[in-house]
């Protein structure tokens, strides 16, 4: 029997394991199998109320006042979200406040933007270990590292790392109007203006990874730069960060545009810095009771860390480091910039 036992377990074990291409997991898989039941929306008494509450007496909260104007995934209810401040038109309105602020997501937000926080130091802190004058603060060609962040939102890990990081530029990215102007009005109240580029694109338009000439950036104005389709500048970034925002979105496609154009981006070495949502214990409440930016319901797909993982490597990024909140609901990782999967 121990025999038998031990010849099977030699013939599993030298078995070549085949990994499973999962680039297609959004038009077959169980998490868009899940997504499509949830978009069916069955009448639910329980979450029928909450939406019914939320609606009726939900303006007594801010942030719940927020994420109905804007969406629960905006960059302004984000902001509420980070602030964990509560706050309210009364007592009840601070405590509804407090309530929804305490909610494991949002705690597990919290978290990530403090694992965001920690991968980009020993990113920045490794890029100026591989420029040894980016050591030496008084000298006059110090390295200055530089940052993308394709869907900033209101750029709230990004203006902790240039506050912390005083050499750091940032080129700051949205497609929403308000939070382009929101990028804007925390740069100038910073005074950080001469260090930060803000631009109003699309992170999923490939022409959007285009980036101004260099001759362009000294004439045009430092902190808001339209959309342009010219050629490359000679130097591209160090460090690019994609956080929450391939979360909202199911198809495999706009990942794969959006990692690619980052790839073209990012100097030889530079790092990419990318979140993602393998699970979460409310994904059905969500989607019941709370719209997001678009006014739609919030319906979130779920990809797997292999899946968003795969996505990263065929892109052409080796993954370094990984972090997870308590709860296991959001990752952050680090990954440094290789050869494309195609170019091998």
């Amino acid at each position: 029997m121990f025999a038998d036992c031990l010849a099977f377990a030699e013939d599993v074990f030298s078995t070549p394991v085949q990994t499973a291409d999962l680039r297609a997991a959004h038009l077959h898989s169980a998490s868009k199998d899940k997504v499509d039941r949830l978009a069916i929306k069955p009448f639910n008494p329980s979450f029928a109320l909450t939406r019914l509450a939320m609606q009726t007496f939900g303006h007594v909260s801010d942030a719940i006042t927020t994420g109905l104007e804007h969406g629960f995934d905006s960059g302004h209810s984000l902001d509420h979200v980070y602030q964990n401040q509560p706050s309210g038109q009364n007592k009840f309105g601070q405590a509804v406040d407090k309530f929804y602020l305490n909610n494991i997501g949002w705690q597990g937000i919290r978290i990530r933007r403090e694992h965001i926080l920690e991968l980009a130091r020993t990113a920045l802190t490794a890029i100026e270990d591989n420029n040894p004058q980016g050591k030496k603060p008084s000298s006059p060609e110090r390295y200055q590292p530089k940052l993308l962040d394709i869907a900033s939102g209101h750029g709230y890990y990004a203006f902790d790392l240039l506050t912390e990081f005083t050499g750091l530029q940032a080129e700051l990215r949205d497609y929403e109007v308000h939070n382009i102007q929101a990028l804007q009005a925390k740069a100038e109240r910073l005074g950080i203006t001469d260090r930060v580029v803000v631009r109003q694109q699309d992170a999923f338009d490939p022409a959007s990874y285009t980036q101004v000439v260099q001759e362009d950036s000294v004439t045009a104005s430092p902190l808001h730069m339209p959309s342009s389709n010219n050629a490359k500048s000679d130097a591209g970034f160090d460090i690019a960060i994609v956080s929450g925002l391939f979360e909202l979105f199911s198809d495999n496609r706009l990942p794969e545009t959006a990692l690619a154009g980052i790839y073209d981006n990012l100097n030889t070495n530079g790092y990419l810095i990318y979140t993602n949502q393998p699970w979460h214990p409310e994904q059905e409440f969500i989607s019941k009771t709370l719209n997001n930016h678009r006014g739609r319901d919030w319906v979130m797909r779920c990809r797997s860390q292999a899946e968003m993982d795969q996505l990263v490597r065929q892109a052409g990024f080796q993954k370094v480091s990984m972090r997870i909140d308590r709860f296991g609901i959001f990752t952050v990782s680090l990954a440094v910039k290789v050869a494309p999967l195609d170019d091998k």
